[in-house]
């Protein structure tokens, strides 16, 4: 039995329209993503207390994104930019503030941190790794 032509060019039609739909959500969905990306930001707040560093980081994540911490690691750089101590901690789970406490090696008048945050984003099905510096 054939079938008739119109069947076919109904069918295509039909193919053709599934295909730019699942298109034009695929560039929605990236656009809404790349833009939630975008806002995820760390604020890190560390002070000298009692001979330790503490403090804490808060990564301030957009509605709709999930953001598990992989890793982070702190460093405290001197005056003349020198690297004086390093700490690093290992996490894996879906936490938005990160405790921070650790001894202090040396007192120095003008410390400055700088680190980084390795977390995984993930909204929908869009999963990636990517890396948070301060």
């Amino acid at each position: 039995m054939k079938s008739h032509p119109s069947m076919s060019f109904i069918t295509l039609l039909v193919i053709f329209s599934l295909l730019c739909v699942n298109f034009v959500v695929g560039i929605l969905l990236s656009v809404s993503y790349t833009r939630k990306v975008n806002q995820l930001t760390a604020d890190v707040n560390i002070a000298v207390n009692d001979g330790m560093y503490e403090g804490e980081i808060n990564l301030l994540v957009p509605e709709g994104l999930k953001v598990f911490v992989m890793e982070y690691q702190l460093g405290i750089i001197d005056e003349k930019d020198d690297m004086i101590q390093v700490f690093s901690q290992s996490v894996n789970s879906e936490v938005r503030r990160l405790k921070v406490s650790f001894p202090v090696r040396k007192h120095m008048q003008n410390w400055k941190i700088s680190g980084f945050v390795n977390v995984k984003v993930k909204y929908w099905w869009i999963e990636k790794f990517m890396t948070l510096r301060f």
